[in-house]
């Protein structure tokens, strides 16, 4: 249903990932509801003081810069694209926001929809985190399907305490980047559809609408 859109090596497909950081850390940072602008996304990222940035919105652009680059690292260095991976990303983007940054969550925890229900899964266990990552693997035809379902699972599950958007996409990133397949960016004009897909996928348990959404609208690479 979704098949793999790139071939690239994985020094291509990292040299892709540099290119597109700021844009991407731009883009990951609107599920914090942060307010600035893409250029003073980049100055943030380059070090510079952005005197109108508030600090909350500095320092969910720092967390989400350090996660994006040891995933490019982690990749670099030839690592997998895995559990451990996972929770490393969540240590690093919700360290100040969970109750425990790269633990999954033992309690409860509920997401607002769009209609302004709650939405709350019980806690899943590492075991019960593992069975459902292998089984979206096993029963995906693509790695563009099996990292677009499994951001999509992560995300609705809320495996974690906070972050769990952030970390989601950043591991399907990983997985797509590992295999060659590209990029999988929401850009920020894309964020109020994407979120009003994912809102009826969170009350409905279907993600086919959301899942297409991305396929067709968020993946790039490299074209030759």
């Amino acid at each position: 249903m979704y098949p793999d859109k790139y071939a690239l090596s994985l020094k291509e497909n990292l040299f892709l990932a540099k290119k597109v950081l700021v844009a991407q850390i731009h883009n990951l940072s609107r599920f914090e509801n942060c307010q600035t602008t893409l250029l003073q996304t980049e100055q943030i990222i380059n070090g510079h003081n952005v005197a109108t940035a508030s600090l909350g919105d500095i320092q969910t652009i720092l967390h989400l810069k350090r996660a994006y680059l040891y995933v490019i690292q982690h990749l670099s260095d030839g690592l997998p694209a895995d559990m451990a991976l996972l929770k490393k990303i969540n240590n690093m983007v919700a360290q100040d926001d969970s109750l425990a940054p790269g633990e999954f969550r033992t309690g409860s925890v509920g997401v607002t929809l769009f209609d302004g229900s709650r939405h709350t899964l019980p806690a899943m266990t590492k075991a019960e985190v593992a069975e459902l990552m292998h089984s979206i693997e096993t029963h995906s035809g693509s790695t563009i399907e099996t990292a677009i379902r499994t951001m999509l699972a992560l995300m609705r599950q809320q495996v974690f305490w906070d972050g769990n958007k952030r970390t989601a996409t950043l591991f399907a990133n990983a997985l797509m980047m590992e295999k060659g397949c590209g990029i999988l960016e929401i850009a920020e004009a894309k964020m109020p559809e994407f979120n009003e897909k994912l809102s009826a996928f969170y009350r409905s348990d279907d993600d086919s609408e959301v899942a297409a959404f991305l396929y067709q609208h968020c993946i790039s690479g490299i074209d030759y």
